[in-house]
């Protein structure tokens, strides 16, 4: 029975984790959208990676 809990308590913790994203649209200074701009998301702590994305034909982009 105690294998069950400990299985429990670890497993709910997976189900908290959530996903942040960030969606955008680059445009130019005469508000012409930009494509195929890149957008790059440093890391504001060190143990975290880099994130990129590359904005669309409207100069939409969304960074996971």
């Amino acid at each position: 029975m105690k294998l069950f809990y400990i299985f429990f308590i670890l497993f709910s913790f997976n189900s908290y984790s959530q996903t942040q994203f960030f969606t955008g649209v680059v445009t130019s200074d005469s508000n012409i959208p930009l494509e195929n701009a890149n957008i790059i998301a440093l890391p504001l702590l060190k143990n975290e990676g880099v994130k990129f994305a590359i904005a669309d034909s409207k100069g939409r982009f969304k960074i996971e």
